[in-house]
């Protein structure tokens, strides 16, 4: 079973990375630096808002499982079902050792990462994507880089990709 404080803890050494720091994450007696860290442009799609809703109220069975890495280059929409360029395979998150999925929190949040091993093929990431399905299914949401791409060198390095959705509540008072 996934420890929520093992996420808690890779995201706060990736935002120490993002400002400027050089974390080490330690894991029992093994440390790991960070190569390079980027944040992404991210945008839940329409579809991906009805599938977590319909979680939510019960309506499907259906899960965040599956993340998938692309080369592709463009604009994000919320009208995107694929994202651009697919590299496979995609990563099943709740596979152990694979990655994680995460919903909770004080705020609705679902936290998701996916994990390639040293022996992926090497590739410059410039997108992302959260499935329902290991090929196919609903797309949940879409991550660009842009300028800023993500390198992976085959057996120098892996490569974690995250995601953070968190739902704010909007109302009004009378």
């Amino acid at each position: 079973m996934h420890k929520p404080e093992i996420t808690d803890y890779f995201y706060w050494k990736c935002e120490q990375a993002i400002n400027d720091h050089r974390p080490v994450v330690n894991v029992g007696n093994q440390s790991f630096e960070f190569e390079q860290i980027e944040k992404a442009n991210d945008l839940v799609n329409i579809n991906g808002h009805k599938k977590l809703l319909d979680k939510v109220l019960g309506n499907t069975t259906d899960d965040v499982r599956w993340m998938a890495k692309g080369t592709g280059t463009g604009i994000v929409t919320q009208d995107d079902t694929v994202i651009g360029t697919e590299v496979t395979p995609r990563v099943d998150m709740q596979a152990i050792g694979f990655g994680w999925v995460e919903y909770g929190g004080l705020m609705p949040t679902l936290r998701c990462a996916g994990i390639w091993g040293e022996a992926t093929a090497t590739i410059t990431v410039t997108e992302a994507g959260m499935f329902t399905l290991s090929a196919a299914g609903t797309m949940i949401n879409r991550n660009m880089w842009g300028q800023n791409t993500v390198t992976h060198t085959v057996n120098k390095s892996v490569l974690i990709i995250g995601s953070v959705i968190e739902w704010l509540p909007v109302g009004s008072i009378n």
